[in-house]
């Protein structure tokens, strides 16, 4: 007799992680703040920047009995780099570039790993597939995690306040998640 899902619950933890992983590595890919300069021109503008996207804010300060009070005027535009009128794809220096290569790479390669993580829930594999499948998820994991490299860009060494942001959180997330993946699913047998 054969059951709808061979591995059982076993199967569970490796594909939540798969599916968290692959929508933390696209949301770091494609959103604007992956970190945040500020106080980058006179004016006390501010940049938060994506992989392959920019926003501007534009900061301004209010003193109130004594007390500084920093604020941000509206949201700025979530633009991509060549769309962009002020920082244009010129000023990209290697770290963001490399950055941007193996995000790009992690997150076309993450569609194909998710299917392959949920193929075993009406199918039976070999243990060989789980472990090529195994390295294939920690390979993931480390080409989410180069691109962090965005951090030692000009862009954040020459800001005054460099702060990580939400996509590079997120990015720090999925690439626990894919090494989660890849050692629960080294476990799943024929």
């Amino acid at each position: 007799m054969v059951s709808f899902c061979p591995y059982g619950p076993f199967l569970s933890l490796p594909a939540f992680s798969v599916l968290v992983a692959t929508i933390c590595t696209w949301v770091a890919t494609f959103d604007c703040s992956f970190f945040r300069i500020s106080n980058v021109s006179d004016r006390g503008e501010s940049i938060s920047i994506g992989l392959w996207t920019i926003e501007y804010f534009e900061t301004y300060e209010t003193v109130i009995w004594g007390e500084t009070r920093t604020s941000t005027l509206g949201d700025g535009e979530c633009v991509l780099w060549s769309k962009n009128s002020g920082a244009g794809v010129s000023d990209l220096d290697a770290p963001l570039w490399i950055a941007r290569i193996f995000s790009l790479v992690a997150s076309l390669a993450s569609i194909p790993l998710l299917v392959a993580i949920l193929a075993p829930s009406c199918m039976t594999f070999s243990s060989t597939f789980f472990r090529r499948l195994s390295i294939a998820l920690i390979s993931e994991g480390v080409c989410t995690l180069i691109s962090l490299s965005a951090i030692r860009s000009k862009w954040c060494l020459d800001g005054e306040d460099c702060t990580i942001r939400f996509s590079g959180i997120l990015c720090l997330l999925a690439v626990l998640f894919w090494f989660i993946a890849g050692c629960t699913s080294v476990c799943l047998k024929e």
